[in-house]
């Protein structure tokens, strides 16, 4: 029968040579990104991946009506992190661009929004003012597809120009 010993070894410990323990307890906080050497060749599936989602129309042109298809979560879960809103050329009078992010899957094509409440950019807002979304439905699981929904309103005053949306999504690969 093996009897287990427990030492406690205080202050700097130098070993040259192989470690090969059976076990290891590495305190929490232990290992920093500075630990890892640069080369290590982590597999994706042990990291959590950052997605910016994108979804533009041209600068010179005025903002049209969209919904845009924009990612399906492959990953076990993920999470949508933001949402922002930007058009080159604010609308005038009372033209307005409202974005709705929608979770759509299936059986379930148009989705259902994961904001607070749609984004609007109107006549209040500068040239390239950037507007951030309240997300109240972050999380998403595999096979949950994201939509941005422009729509555009008003009928005097001068339309929106060069529209971006950008939406930022961290997924874990299992």
């Amino acid at each position: 029968m093996t009897q287990s010993v427990q030492s406690v070894l205080r202050g700097d410990i130098v070993l040259q040579g192989t470690l090969t323990p059976s076990g290891l307890n590495v305190p929490a906080g232990a290992v920093d990104d500075d630990a890892i050497k640069s080369a290590a060749a982590i597999a994706a599936t042990k990291l959590q991946h950052q997605h910016v989602l994108k979804h533009s129309q041209a600068q010179d042109s005025f903002v049209t009506s969209a919904k845009d298809p924009l990612y399906i979560v492959r990953g076990l879960t993920a999470t949508v992190v933001d949402i922002e809103v930007m058009c080159l050329g604010a609308p005038s009078g009372d033209k307005t661009i409202t974005v709705d992010l929608k979770k759509a899957n299936t059986g379930n094509k148009d989705g259902a929004t994961i904001l607070s409440s749609t984004i609007s950019y109107d006549a209040a807002k500068s040239d390239a003012e950037v507007v951030k979304g309240t997300i109240s439905s972050a999380n998403l699981v595999d096979g949950d597809v994201l939509i941005v929904w422009v729509t555009v309103g008003g009928t005097t005053g001068n339309d929106a120009k060069g529209l971006v949306v950008t939406v930022t999504v961290r997924e874990d690969a299992e």
